[in-house]
């Protein structure tokens, strides 16, 4: 496999996958960080799951039918692969599935996260270019690393009220650090290549820790999306 990859693709994945693996410094909490082909860590541990080129070209991905993108957090990262793996609407084999978590999920934030991200999933179209689904998630109730992105304010303390009322107008919801999260996450699928892009959907957890379940919801993706410094007080 290896010989046919572009070696300049292999090492902007290799690049990539050293940034993220510092986001267990965006949080207070253990933290594990293994490969793509691990499942999350228990419920409690902070996730990181990148796809480290020299094992996934070594790897078989024949089995792989879907990629999941999702939020490293301690409360959504587990719940969130049970839930593609075990519910009636996706029921992916947990084999089946290639995981890929690290800070914000598919809200991304800054050039250089942007490009790595990016980066990233043309590596992982290279090894695995037509998968069934992209599941593209990210979560509300006080995301770690939007809170990074945003100096030291979560999300919710953040929000611009006339922007939170807007995007309320439009939702279903009553709950402005959800509506934000949607509109944040509407602009992901720009991140991911053409091919990919087509077979992506949106998710937006919202974890409840004291059953340590989520609720997940569909969102959409949108081609002029709200960016966090639009959405925030400036």
């Amino acid at each position: 496999m290896s010989e046919v990859l572009n070696p300049a693709l292999i090492d902007r994945a290799r690049l990539a996958v050293l940034l993220f693996e510092k986001d267990e410094h965006l949080v207070n909490g253990q933290t594990d960080v293994k490969n793509s082909l691990t499942a999350p860590a228990q419920y409690g541990t902070y996730s990181i799951r990148l796809p480290y080129p020299d094992q996934l070209i070594a790897a078989d991905l024949s089995r792989i039918k879907a990629i999941e993108w999702i939020c490293m957090d301690r409360r959504v990262a587990n719940p969130f692969h049970q839930y593609l793996t075990s519910s009636d609407l996706f029921n992916f084999d947990p084999s089946e599935v290639l995981v890929v978590s690290y800070g914000g999920g598919g809200i991304q934030e800054g050039e250089g996260r942007i490009a790595a991200t990016k980066g990233m999933f043309e590596f992982l179209q290279a090894l695995i270019p037509n998968p069934e689904r992209i599941f593209v998630g990210a979560h509300s109730k006080t995301c770690g690393a939007v809170k990074a992105f945003l100096g030291g304010s979560t999300l919710s303390e953040a929000i611009d009220p006339k922007v939170a009322e807007r995007l309320e107008t439009k939702s279903i919801f009553s709950d402005g650090e959800l509506n934000a999260t949607i509109e944040l996450l509407a602009g992901a699928n720009k991140l991911l290549p053409p091919t990919y892009q087509k077979a992506a959907i949106p998710l937006i957890a919202v974890p409840a820790e004291e059953d340590r379940s989520i609720s997940v919801y569909i969102g959409k993706f949108s081609r002029h999306p709200l960016s966090l410094n639009q959405i925030t007080r400036k």
